[in-house]
C-alpha cells in the first residue's frame, strides 16, 4: 500500500488516531520498513516541510487524500511549486537523524507517548544506535548551552523545513552574523 502510494504520486492523508487528533497531508516522498516521509501541504493549502513518521504509529492510509482535486488545483493555481525533498537515509530512525544532521539546520522532535502536548526543536549534535543529542532552540531562537538527550523509541514524529523552523533559524544565523549581541537591525 506504502510502495503504491508513492509510486502514484497522488495525496496522502494519514491519521495516528493513538497519538494524536488531526491528521497529515502531503506527497510521500520516502519510506522503508520504519519510517515514511511527507512532504506537507498545511491547512492552507501550502508547502510546509517535511514530515517523518513511524509506520507502527499510522491507523489509517488513504490515497489518494480526499479532496485531491481541489488541493492540487489551488496549489496549481497559485503557481506553488513543490520543493525538493532531501535525500534521507529512512532506514530506522537512527540513520535518517544521522542524515539529517548534515541537510537541515533545525529539526522538531515528538514524544507523544510521554509527552503529548509537546515538542522540542533543535539543532542535531549526535546520533547513536538508540539515542539523540541535540541543541534544544528557545521560541526567541537562542539556543541552549547544553545537549539533550533522548531516546530513539520515544521519538515518534519528526518535522522539519516548515516556517516555523525556518523562521527560528533565519533568526539565530542573523544574530550570529550580527555578533551574537541578539539585536537585529
Amino acid at each position: 500500500m506504502i510502495q503504491k502510494a508513492f509510486e502514484s504520486g497522488n495525496l496522502v492523508r494519514i491519521d495516528r488516531a493513538n497519538l494524536e487528533a488531526g491528521s497529515s497531508v502531503g506527497y510521500l516522498v520516502g519510506h522503508s520498513d520504519e519510517l515514511v516521509m511527507l512532504q506537507l501541504v498545511d491547512s492552507e493549502i501550502r508547502f510546509n516541510g517535511f514530515q517523518i513518521l513511524r509506520v507502527e504509529d499510522i491507523t489509517t492510509f488513504e490515497c489518494p487524500a480526499p479532496h485531491q482535486d481541489f488541493i492540487e488545483n489551488a496549489m496549481n493555481l497559485r503557481k506553488l511549486v513543490k520543493p525538493a525533498a532531501p535525500d534521507l537515509d529512512l532506514t530506522n530512525l537512527g540513520m535518517a537523524f544521522a542524515t539529517l544532521k548534515r541537510e537541515v539546520p533545525l529539526v522538531t522532535v515528538y514524544l507523544e507517548l510521554d509527552e503529548p502536548d509537546a515538542c522540542y526543536i533543535g539543532r542535531v549534535d549526535t546520533v547513536s544506535h538508540d539515542s539523540l543529542t541535540m541543541y534544544y532552540i528557545d521560541p526567541d531562537a537562542y539556543f541552549d548551552d547544553e545537549p539533550t538527550d533522548y531516546r530513539l523509541s520515544q521519538i515518534t514524529r519528526i518535522d522539519f523545513g516548515g516556517g516555523y523552523e525556518e523562521a527560528l533559524h533565519l533568526v539565530s544565523e542573523a544574530r550570529t552574523d550580527k555578533g551574537g549581541n541578539g539585536v537585529l537591525s
